[in-house]
């Protein structure tokens, strides 16, 4: 599971609080990952996204994670890279974003499937 860095402060202050344990982090290539084998969604943001055939074909822009549960979302730009021009973004689950060695990879992701995904767009919503 990802989670942002407010929520890792959370989870930090809540091991302080509850026995003086904080969560603690290996020293893995990149600084992806923690001692218990969880990506870092602040080292996430921004690393390249590669297919198997190791073509980049994104960025990831954000990760989201919803209030009622569910798996979180990672949020990739992928205009520049299949040729849009414009800023295309996509919303796919994180877990089909794998770290593979040192690098995110998402399996059989063709630069075709990429094109035809639906784009993903933030909405905001008025606080009055």
């Amino acid at each position: 599971m990802r989670m942002s860095k407010l929520a890792a402060a959370g989870l930090i202050g809540i091991g302080l609080a509850l026995g003086g344990v904080a969560p603690a982090f290996a020293q893995v290539e990149g600084g992806l990952m923690t001692a218990g084998h969880m990506e870092r969604s602040s080292k996430l943001i921004g690393a390249p996204v590669y297919n198997e055939a190791g073509q980049q074909f994104g960025t990831i822009e954000d990760v989201l994670v919803s209030p009622t549960g569910g798996g979180p979302i990672a949020v990739v730009s992928v205009g520049a890279f299949i040729g849009g021009g414009s800023n295309k973004l996509i919303a796919v689950p994180l877990s089909h974003v794998h770290l593979d060695g040192a690098k995110m990879t998402m399996a059989h992701a063709t630069m075709q499937d990429i094109e035809n995904m639906q784009s993903y767009g933030y909405y905001h919503m008025s606080n009055g």
